[in-house]
This record gives structure tokens, C-alpha cells and sequence, in this order.
């Protein structure tokens, strides 16, 4: 809103400048007007003031209108805003549908609230229009009755329509501006942006069921965002059901890109993503990330409810179940000190709360969907938290998930030590695997990274 404050001052100054030049237009043509003839003068008079009259009338009509608008329209950006900087984790929870729920109301209000504003601006726009008409219809009766009388000759009577004519299109925009001017003082308080959010087409859900347990296996797997470089180059492992398979390498390895692929936030140039040796593009996108619990070493929450942070789109959740995942996340007591509880509006970006406390919230969120979760894409779940809570949401994951397929981007070494199997990238290839000793006892590109971090000293970090 602060940003468009310049802008909507910009055009008050500019629309107040305009009102003048117009206003010294009419006054300079009626002056020549009534040099013509000053009967007909004072009847363009009247008319000249008619329309004013008729601005005044109805500028609270239509200021009210454009507050109302302008009101409605910094929410809707503000809706918008939070949407587009949470897209993937709505797309990593099947949530589309929820979010475009929030901002349908506010969509469907503004088009009704545009659709009020722009009929009253047409209506004085009207008026104005009936208002000038009405001045030539008036100056030709009566110049007509006084050139039969013999006080006036045609030819006064051609020049006072003509100038009347000249006179009639600043009129005109001056009905016009004021509806503008009016919008223009509402924009002040509430700036408006337009945007437009680009709704992921979801397939139909596909018959072919979708197994709990598996295993997760990339064969030959390519990927770039652009054609010059593939970031993934014939990615190759398997993650298997129960274990957990940490990802290490070097910024820029291909870690992230690796998550946005399982997601199928994007889809391979090349090769295969199998789970249970059935390809992952078997299903649909939607079916197949309800699947996924995912979790960004950022905690990423949107501007709504804790409630609803929680549940994240799903439908029939009791609160019961809200709170057990709540407290297996270790943030129910922080939520119920809360000023309306589970019913606290978070601000944009989570504000109100810490990162560890916010990224409990978002461990609750996957704790709900334990049943229904095949595999567990994490990264750096806990890096937020301290210690105690650290040690007490890994004995919920090993508790609740113990048979999933999990697979971790790890940077601190507390990850790694747990790990079932270790992959090293870089530049988009699996260079070493094995488990945290196997690893170090080989002496390669792993164990020079942990030393360059001095993992060995205590400094939990690896990239």
C-alpha cells in the first residue's frame, strides 16, 4: 500500500491540474458567449451549472464505491501476494483448491464492486451528456423564437452553438474527471495492484492405486531449467521402504532440484522416477503428492489461522485431530497461550512467531497426514529447533513413520549420523554412497567436505 501512495498522489495533483485548465476553458468561451448575446448566455449558464450540481449530488455515491472497491482490493492483494510466495508448498500439499477458496470471495466482490463504481461513473457521465444536449436543444428554441422576432440574426445564433459545441467537451470531461478524482483520493488509502495467479491444471485422479510402502528408484534421471546445462546428469539410486536416505553435496549439486522433481513441481527431460517399478507419471499429480510429506528447511506458512496452517486444505479434520498432531509436533502449548488459540491469525510469513515455533507448525501439518503418507521428503525438518525438541520430534518421526521411504537433504551432521545410506552429489550425479563410516573410511569427496565444515570439531554444517 506505502508504494502506491506516490502514485495515487501523482494523479490527485494531476487530475486537480486538469480540473483547472477546463474550468478556465468554460469561463473564457462563455465570456465570448455573451458577447454574442446574453439571453442565450445566461440559458448555456444554467446548464453549465447543472452539471456540476449533478457531480456534487452523487460524489458520495461514488466515493463510497471506490473506497469500497479499493478496500476490497488490498486484501485481494494481500491474499494474492501470500499465494504466490507459498505456491510450491501448496502444490507439495494438494492444496490448490483451498487456496483459490480464500481468494475467490474477495475475486467474485471486487468484479461486483467494479461493476457498482464504473455504473455510477457512466451514470453522472450520462447526466452530464442529457445536461448539454439540453443547452443546444434550449439556445436553438429560443435563438429560433428571438431571429423571428428580429433580435437576433442566424448567423449569432450558428456562432453561439458552435462555441457552445467547444464548450460542450470540456464539460464533458469535467463529469468525467470528478469520478476520477473521486477514485483517485479512495486509491490513496488503499493501493491496488493487479495480478494474476495461474491455476495448475489437475488431472483427473488415475485408477491405479498408489501403494503405502515402496521403494523410490531413479533411473537415469535429467533435468535443467534451461537447455545450455542439465542440473540433474543420469541421476541414479533407490530409497528404500523404512530406511532414510540423506542427500549431501555442494551448493548447486542439484539437492534442491532433486525435491521439486519428487514433488513433480517439474517433470524429467530424461530417464524414469519409479515407485514400486511403477513410473511416477502413472499417476496424477495430485494423487501422488497427497502421498508426500513434505517439510523446507524454511518454514513456509500463509496468512491465515493456525488452525488452517495445520490442516492446509483438508477436508472433515475434527480439532481433536488438529491437536494430537499439534502436541506430537511439541506446539500445542505454545498455541493455546496464544490470544485465540488455534483460531490466531498468523501474519504474512509466519510473524508473531519463532522459526522453531513455526516449524513445528509445519511438522504438525505432516504428523496429520501420517496415514495416508508414503514417503517423507525433508529438509532439514528440525534445524530450527533446540536440542530437547529436536531429540523428541525424531522419536515421533521413528514412532509414527517407521516403514516409510524417507529422504533427507542433510546439513548438519546430527542428520547424517542416523542415516541408513548417504549419497554424495555433485553436479547432478550420485559420486558416493554409502552409510556415514563406510563413507568417511573411503576417504573421498564426503570425508574432505566434512572436514573443510569440521563436522569432526562440532560445527554442525555441511552445505
Amino acid at each position: 500500500d506505502s508504494m502506491q501512495a506516490p502514485k495515487a498522489l501523482k494523479g490527485v495533483t494531476w487530475k486537480i491540474t486538469e480540473f483547472f485548465e477546463r474550468v478556465l476553458t468554460v469561463v473564457l468561451q462563455i465570456g465570448y458567449m455573451a458577447r454574442i448575446d446574453l439571453r442565450l448566455t445566461w440559458l448555456a449558464l444554467v446548464f453549465s451549472i447543472l452539471a456540476p450540481m449533478i457531480s456534487t449530488f452523487f460524489s458520495p455515491k461514488i466515493r463510497q464505491a471506490n473506497d469500497r472497491l479499493h478496500e476490497n482490493s488490498g486484501k485481494l492483494q494481500s491474499l494474492g501476494q501470500d499465494t504466490l510466495q507459498n505456491i510450491e508448498i501448496a502444490k507439495a500439499y494438494s492444496a490448490q483448491s483451498w487456496l483459490l477458496g480464500r481468494i475467490e470471495p474477495f475475486y467474485q466482490k471486487d468484479i461486483e464492486l467494479n461493476k457498482k463504481a464504473s455504473a455510477w461513473g457512466s451514470l453522472v457521465g450520462a447526466l452530464h451528456v442529457v445536461a448539454i444536449v439540453g443547452g443546444y436543444i434550449s439556445i436553438m428554441a429560443l435563438g429560433g423564437r428571438l431571429a423571428i422576432l428580429g433580435e437576433i440574426d442566424v448567423g449569432a445564433i450558428l456562432a453561439m452553438l458552435i462555441v457552445y459545441e467547444q464548450v460542450g467537451f470540456p464539460l464533458t470531461r469535467l463529469a468525467n474527471l470528478w469520478p476520477e478524482f473521486q477514485n483517485a483520493i479512495s486509491q490513496g488509502k488503499r493501493g491496488r495492484d493487479i495480478w494474476v495467479l495461474d491455476q495448475e491444471v489437475l488431472e483427473s485422479s488415475s485408477e491405479i492405486s498408489i501403494d503405502t510402502f515402496g521403494d523410490l528408484e531413479l533411473k537415469k534421471v535429467c533435468f535443467g531449467y534451461n537447455d545450455d546445462k542439465f542440473v540433474l546428469n543420469d541421476l541414479d539410486f533407490m530409497a528404500k521402504a523404512g530406511e532414510i536416505t540423506a542427500i549431501v553435496g555442494p551448493s548447486g549439486s542439484g539437492k534442491s532440484t532433486l525435491f521439486k522433481l519428487l514433488l513433480r513441481l517439474y517433470e524429467p527431460q530424461g530417464g524414469d522416477i519409479l515407485w514400486n517399478n511403477q513410473p511416477v507419471a502413472d499417476f496424477s499429480s495430485d494423487k501422488w503428492r497427497s502421498h508426500i510429506g513434505y517439510v523446507s528447511q524454511t518454514p513456509l506458512v500463509f496468512a491465515a489461522t493456525v488452525r488452517e496452517n495445520i490442516i492446509c486444505g483438508l477436508t472433515n479434520i475434527s480439532q481433536e485431530e488438529v491437536v494430537r498432531a499439534a502436541k506430537a509436533a511439541r506446539i500445542h502449548h505454545v498455541i493455546e497461550k496464544l490470544p485465540e488459540g488455534y483460531n490466531t491469525l498468523l501474519g504474512e510469513r509466519g510473524s508473531g512467531l519463532s522459526g522453531g515455533e513455526l516449524q513445528r507448525i509445519v511438522l504438525a501439518r505432516l504428523f496429520l497426514r501420517e496415514s495416508e503418507l508414503a514417503i517423507l521428503l525433508l529438509d532439514e525438518a528440525t534445524s530450527a529447533l533446540d536440542s530437547e525438541n529436536e531429540k523428541s520430534i525424531q522419536e515421533t518421526f521413528a514412532k509414527l513413520f517407521p516403514h516409510r521411504t524417507t529422504i533427507v537433504i542433510a546439513h548438519r551432521l546430527s542428520t547424517i549420523q542416523y542415516a541408513d545410506r548417504i549419497l554424495y552429489l555433485e553436479e547432478g550425479r550420485v559420486v558416493e554412497a554409502g552409510t556415514y563410516h563406510e563413507l568417511m573410511a573411503l576417504g573421498g569427496r564426503f570425508y574432505e567436505l566434512t572436514q573443510k565444515d569440521s563436522l569432526e570439531t562440532g560445527v554442525e554444517s555441511i552445505g
